[in-house]
């Protein structure tokens, strides 16, 4: 044992290095009466979610531009409530952290957050939040100046909160570095109550925390490019394992984002995230033709989604007079309702927030309706006057509503009608796709199938902080129509 460092083992090979300090942790754990592991992954459902979008528009706007905002890792198992409660939870928050390495991840102390602040609102959980913040500066201004080398003040923002009647939180620019700090925060509560109980908790100095805080190899790291455009941003694409849809969680991804995909399947969607092959991306499967499903995955989102892309979408060709009733329905099910469900759900949180952005995806067909396509085109121009609406209820914050209307996009449904069309009639694919733009997609001044990667940059232009002056709009992604004024 390495007095403020750590534990240490040797032995002739990593194996017995390893086990070694297995043995040594479970005769420390046997003395101090732990006869369980932290349960580190436990999350419990609460009803104080409302607050999560507050806290992340705070944090943001005290770390400004160029910051990302943080992602919020809350977790609420018994063991982590139960210290929540712990009387002189103030005074532990001030001794540093359980292992000297873990000031890099999640500062020295955290947040702490009463029940009786975060339940007044904005107002007094700003006032904690700027007293964290001044504290933090004055600590920086009492140590840099011993420093050998300068030193580069880091964010100030928290990295961990106690947050009574809530849980332990880890804030991280993304979800997996989030996670990772929610995983030292229960790590941390249990090493400080133990070590208390023990006999007292007894960290390594402010100086020394911020030595290791301050290591000048970290500094190194600071100015070195900016961060990813996303980072910090949770992104919801429904209908995310189709080809629009993967396509734009592809480029979220690589952006920097954390984003949940919706796919109709559990097979589909597995498909998605292992061809994405992302730790930032998560899938939650619901059909949108089934209210039931949408309630079930409002139920698994986070606590708060930054940015809603409602691209899930159905369209069966039929007559006008062959269509059923149940077609009319399903369209709008799918096409319309599960934009009007998310939304009524996630646009209260992002206005609390002062930030967030909901896309809707339409079509050309709701302004350049086929004969054989009513049901749809109807439902998707539904979306369009909704969408144009719901911006009403944004004015005077950072949130915006947007619609895009895409042409027609080389789609898993339109390269199949192309390879089918070629094989019935004896053509290339290239042929076929000139002629459906010449008789009967005439109006296209591109006079081709729009990308998916077309569609997909323009939903994230209107996801950024760049289309900040573009609301209740209806962007055309069609390479330009002749047929609408639109």
């Amino acid at each position: 044992m390495l007095l403020g460092h750590g534990h240490f083992a040797f032995g002739q090979t990593a194996e017995e290095s390893y086990n070694l300090i297995v043995s040594h942790t479970q005769k420390v754990a046997k003395y101090f009466n732990i006869n369980k592991p932290t349960a580190l992954k436990i999350k419990r459902d609460h009803q104080e979610t409302e607050v999560i979008p507050i806290i992340r528009g705070l944090i943001a706007d005290m770390l400004g531009s160029g910051h990302a905002m943080p992602i919020l890792d809350v977790r609420n198992g018994p063991e982590e409530m139960e210290f929540l409660n712990r009387n002189d939870l103030d005074n532990l928050s001030e001794r540093g952290t359980a292992s000297p390495d873990h000031v890099i991840r999640i500062k020295a102390k955290p947040l702490v957050l009463r029940k009786d602040i975060w339940t007044r609102g904005r107002a007094a959980i700003k006032d904690v939040l700027l007293k964290y913040e001044e504290e933090y500066r004055s600590m920086f201004d009492r140590q840099a100046p011993n420093a050998e080398q300068p030193k580069i003040i880091l964010p100030s923002d928290p990295k961990t909160i106690w947050m009574e009647g809530v849980g332990l939180i880890g804030l991280g620019v993304n979800a997996k570095a989030a996670s990772i700090a929610g995983d030292l925060a229960v790590q941390n509560a249990r090493v400080r109550a133990v070590g208390e109980d023990a006999g007292g908790f007894h960290p390594i100095s402010e100086k020394d925390l911020f030595d290791i805080e301050y290591w000048s190899l970290e500094q190194a790291k600071l100015g070195k490019g900016q961060a990813p455009n996303f980072q910090g941003k949770v992104v919801l694409i429904t209908g995310g394992s189709g080809t629009i849809g993967f396509e734009t969680a592809k480029l979220f991804l690589k952006e920097g984002a954390s984003v949940i995909i919706n796919g109709r399947t559990d097979k589909s969607v597995k498909k998605a995230i292992s061809e994405l092959n992302n730790p930032n991306v998560k899938g939650i499967t619901a059909d949108f033709s089934d209210e039931s499903n949408i309630n079930s995955l409002i139920k698994k989102l986070p606590s708060d989604i930054d940015i809603l892309v409602n691209n899930v979408g159905i369209f069966r060709g039929k007559n006008f007079f062959d269509e059923t009733s149940q077609d009319w329905d399903d369209h709008f099910k799918v096409n319309l309702m599960s934009g009007v469900k998310l939304s009524q759900y996630l646009l209260p949180k992002m206005i609390k927030k002062n930030w967030g952005r909901i896309i809707f995806i339409s079509s050309e067909c709701s302004t350049l309706v086929p004969g054989d396509l009513l049901s749809y085109s109807v439902s998707k121009a539904s979306v369009s006057v909704f969408s144009s609406g719901l911006a009403k209820l944004t004015k005077g914050s950072n949130v915006t509503v947007n619609t895009i209307v895409p042409g027609s996009t080389l789609s898993e449904g339109s390269e199949e009608f192309l390879t089918e069309t070629a094989k019935r009639e004896n053509k290339t694919k290239e042929e076929v796709e000139k002629s459906f733009f010449k008789d009967v997609r005439d109006s296209s001044l591109i006079s081709r199938f729009l990308t998916v990667s077309e569609v997909a940059n323009t939903i994230l232009y209107l996801s950024s902080p760049l289309s900040s002056g573009t609301n209740g709009a209806s962007i055309r992604v069609d390479g330009g129509s002749m047929g609408s004024i639109l």
